[in-house]
């Protein structure tokens, strides 16, 4: 009996060390140890890493992030490609390349992830081990940092939009930007570097193309909108600086200044055409409009607030809109509407729609200046020659920086442009 004893027990431990042996042969699964991402942070400008493997999707990932993936063991580097790892968001899919050392992948996306967007990380079953090891295929969601882009009221009507993070491209794609001389990119009212334009207030300038003219940038019903910061104590405010304009005034320009006292003035001059009713025959004519001043109401003023406090080291949201249906010209500042006239009605204009008045300029490019009354390529007027005022050292460019410059080839009413401040505005703490 105890020989039959040994010889069960020999047996039973045999058949123990085969099938360990049998376990060892048998690949296993290939599991995810670590996912994580690595890059800018948006507000510190500092390298960051988070992890896109934990419980709760993560924020703010950095929009120039290269992702890592850590295996359980050593990846089959053939069955990694851009089939079997996708990044995704409802803007489509991001084109990323790959590369494989032991167990870790490393993904490298090939343009910058859109800002405060939703993303879908995708790992395919199709992932192998090294031993051939089977994977089960993973998927995780994360949100990039940054203020996502705004859909303004009337998107459709909305032709251009300048964003300047780390751009001076027109986000639609519509406009090319044959020159662009800025200082550089900064802090955007949200605190996120790289995220607004900086201009000097000496030269610096981005023109936008605007080859058709009339009904292109400019037409007979027209909202512009963007956002600005400057310094009322720094001398090229006191000079008077414009902040933007097309063929001076022929076509249209915004301005900036001081008066004696200190406080602020905006002057915002546009072209129209000549009103059907109109006495006397101007053919065509440009709308100079009292400056807003904030210091009492004068022609078209309806606001009597203080300018200066608006205005001077912070973020200000400027619209102006021209509706050519009513003739209404309206400004609006961080959503209050200060300033408004009918051009149409008034015994001093008879004007209609908004144009560029090409008959009436000489030597005239129909291209927009953000920085200055025109672009660096026009020289229909004297006072607002681009070339002729940076030789003299005039300091009419603008000083600050410019953010989110919208152009649309309609009209804005109040509450739309109370929509788009809400929308682009900081939360209040």
């Amino acid at each position: 009996m105890k020989t039959i004893k040994v010889l069960t027990t020999m047996i039973l431990i045999g058949g123990l060390f085969a099938f360990m042996g049998c376990e060892e042969d048998d690949p296993g699964k290939l599991s995810i140890k670590t996912m994580e991402a690595t890059g800018t942070d948006l507000e510190t400008g500092e390298q960051v890493t988070k992890d896109l493997n934990a419980a709760q999707a993560p924020t703010d990932v950095p929009l120039d992030a290269t992702m890592t993936v850590t295996f359980s063991k050593n990846v089959k580097a053939e069955t990694v490609s851009a089939t079997s790892l996708t990044l995704s968001s409802s803007k489509g899919e991001v084109q990323l390349e790959t590369s494989v050392s032991g167990a870790e992948v490393t993904i490298t996306p090939q343009s910058e992830l859109a800002r405060g967007t939703e993303y879908t990380f995708s790992l395919k079953p199709t992932i192998e081990a090294k031993d051939g090891g089977a994977f089960e295929g993973a998927e995780r969601t994360f949100k990039t940092a940054g203020q996502g882009i705004v859909v303004p009221p009337q998107s459709d009507s909305q032709i251009a939009y300048f964003t300047f993070n780390n751009t001076t491209e027109d986000y639609t794609g519509n406009h090319q930007v044959p020159k662009t001389q800025i200082s550089g990119y900064v802090k955007d009212r949200f605190g996120y570097v790289n995220s607004a334009a900086e201009f000097d207030g000496e030269d610096d300038i981005v023109d936008i193309a605007n080859p058709g003219g009339d009904m292109d940038l400019i037409n007979p019903s027209t909202t512009i909108s963007f956002w600005f910061w400057t310094d009322l104590d720094d001398s090229h405010v006191s000079n008077g600086m414009f902040l933007m304009g097309a063929t001076a005034e022929y076509g249209f320009f915004y301005e900036m200044g001081l008066l004696e006292s200190g406080s602020p003035w905006i002057k915002v001059a546009t072209r129209h055409k000549q009103h059907p009713d109109a006495t006397t025959d101007f053919g065509s004519a440009t709308a100079w409009g009292d400056a807003i001043k904030g210091e009492g109401a004068e022609t078209g003023d309806i606001w009597q607030g203080d300018l200066g406090a608006m205005v001077d080291e912070q973020w200000v949201h400027f619209v102006m809109s021209y509706d050519q249906s009513t003739g209404m010209k309206r400004v609006w500042l961080n959503g209050t509407k200060v300033w408004e006239m009918n051009l149409s009605e008034s015994d001093e204009w008879k004007m209609k729609e908004m144009h560029i008045d090409t008959a009436s300029a000489t030597n005239e490019t129909m291209d927009v200046g953000i920085g200055f009354a025109g672009s660096s390529e026009n020289h229909s007027t004297g006072w607002a020659d681009y070339q002729t005022t940076v030789e003299q050292n005039a300091n009419k460019t603008f000083f600050g920086y410019m953010d989110d410059v919208r152009f649309f080839n309609t009209a804005l009413t109040s509450a739309e442009v109370q929509s788009l401040y809400n929308s682009e505005k900081p939360a209040e703490e």
